[in-house]
């Protein structure tokens, strides 16, 4: 496919010059730091559209741009009710199979950056793309934050049954 892999050492002004060079010439960045390590590294959106306007930047983090926290997928599971909600009845609180929460902002991010993409091609313009696991998880949980928001139906373990059918 004719990809390649580069260690750069963003501590050095040589790392970030190369960024800067690879971000010039890039459609899309895609990053996962902690809010503000990037711009102490000198790679976050700002600093590298600069020299490349019309650059689409995707940002994941784990709580959002304002929040330091690292997210990790199991703990995201437990804090936002995955784990409370999957397993048998009687059961204990159960981990996905999968690391289903880093997916679905994945997944945000993706059609984030399918939008940047069309603005861009209408525009001209870059776009800087932010997703976080936390809002993802919230989001993906529809049917039941909805059966909580609109009927106050607590969720509950229920094995492979659905909560509305």
């Amino acid at each position: 496919w004719g990809k390649k892999s580069v260690a750069i050492d963003l501590a050095t002004l040589e790392g970030k010059q190369q960024v800067q060079r690879l971000a010039a010439e890039s459609d899309i960045v895609i990053a996962s730091f902690k809010p503000g390590d990037a711009e102490k590294l000198g790679v976050a959106y700002a600093q590298l559209k600069e020299n490349h306007p019309s650059l689409i930047y995707g940002q994941i983090t784990g709580y959002g741009g304002h929040n330091p926290r690292v997210g990790y997928d199991a703990v995201l599971q437990a804090e936002t009710g995955f784990m409370d909600l999957n397993g048998e009845k009687d059961g204990p609180p159960t981990k996905m199979p999968v690391a289903l929460i880093d997916v679905l902002a994945a997944h945000h991010l993706k059609e984030g950056i399918l939008l940047a993409l069309l603005k861009r091609e209408r525009t001209g313009e870059g776009s800087l793309v932010e997703v976080s696991l936390v809002q993802a998880a919230l989001s993906s949980l529809v049917n039941q934050a909805s059966n909580w928001l609109v009927g106050g139906q607590l969720p509950a373990r229920q094995g492979s049954a659905h909560p509305n059918i």
